[in-house]
C-alpha cells in the first residue's frame, strides 16, 4: 500500500546460458493500472497483462475494484481468456480488483482468472491502526474460493510455463528495507512482529535477449529479488 511505482526491468546477461527450450520466444506486457495513463484511468496501484508464448497472465489487479476492468475495456483488451492471476503481495493497491475481475469475466468463461498464484505468507493475520484485521486477503480468500477460484501458494521459485518463473518468497540476503512499519504481523500467541511482507514475489521471464522481471512493490528488495 506504500508503493510509489511498480518496477519493470530487463536483465540482459544470464539468460544466454539457457537453452531455447527454457526460454519464452515471444513476450508482450500491457500495463493496466499505474499512476500514469495516456489512455484509461490512472491510480496508485499496479496491474499488467503478460503474454508469454500465448500464455496470458494477469500480474496484480490494481488499487480500486474496477480500475483494471475499466482500463481493459478502454484498451479493448479481453481478459476472459486469462486463467492465471499473480498477486505480488497482499497490499490493497495490488489486489483490490481480484474479486471484481473474477466475477465479471467468469460470466462468459468459468475458467477466467480462476487460478491465483501467491507467495506463502499472504494470508497471515496483520494489525494496523487498531484494525481488528488489517489483511483483507483473508476475507478475499473466502469470497474468491466461493466463486470456484483456487489459490496456489508458493514457498520458493517455480517455473509455471516454459521460461516463465515465479520467485516465490524471496530470501532477504541483503539488508534492503522497502516496507512501512505501521503494519504488524500477528503471531499465533497474540504477539506482533514487524511485517516485512514475507510473501513478496516477482515474475521472471527468460528470453533469448535476457531476463525480464516484473515486480509489484519489490518489498523483498530488488537486489534480493535479482539474486
Amino acid at each position: 500500500m506504500f508503493c510509489r511505482t511498480a518496477l519493470l526491468a530487463a536483465w540482459l546477461a544470464a539468460a544466454t546460458a539457457c537453452s531455447a527450450a527454457d526460454q519464452a520466444r515471444a513476450l508482450d506486457v500491457r500495463i493496466l493500472s499505474t499512476m500514469l495513463a495516456d489512455e484509461g484511468f490512472g491510480e496508485w496501484g499496479f496491474a499488467a497483462l503478460v503474454v508469454a508464448d500465448g500464455h496470458r497472465i494477469l500480474f496484480d489487479t490494481g488499487a480500486h475494484p474496477d480500475t483494471v476492468l475499466r482500463n481493459a475495456r478502454e484498451l479493448h483488451i479481453d481478459l476472459s481468456d486469462v486463467p492465471d492471476v499473480i498477486l505480488s503481495h497482499h497490499h490493497l493497491d495490488h489486489t483490490a480488483g481480484l474479486l471484481t475481475l473474477r466475477r465479471e469475466y467468469s460470466k462468459s468463461n468459468p475458467a477466467a482468472l480462476s487460478r491465483a498464484h501467491v507467495g506463502e505468507g499472504i494470508f497471515l493475520s496483520r494489525t494496523a491502526a487498531g484494525e481488528p484485521e488489517a489483511n483483507h486477503m483473508i476475507a478475499a480468500r473466502r469470497e474468491y474460493e466461493a466463486t470456484g477460484g483456487k489459490f496456489i501458494v508458493y514457498d520458493g521459485p517455480r517455473e509455471i510455463f516454459p521460461g516463465v518463473w515465479l520467485t516465490g518468497p524471496v530470501p532477504r540476503k541483503y539488508p534492503e528495507r522497502n516496507w512501512n512499519t505501521s503494519e504488524m504481523l500477528r503471531l499465533a500467541d497474540g504477539k506482533t512482529v514487524e511485517d516485512n511482507l514475507p510473501e513478496d514475489q516477482s515474475l521472471i521471464v527468460v528470453t533469448a535477449r535476457g531476463w525480464v522481471g516484473i515486480s509489484g512493490c519489490g518489498h523483498a528488495g530488488i537486489v534480493n529479488t535479482l539474486e
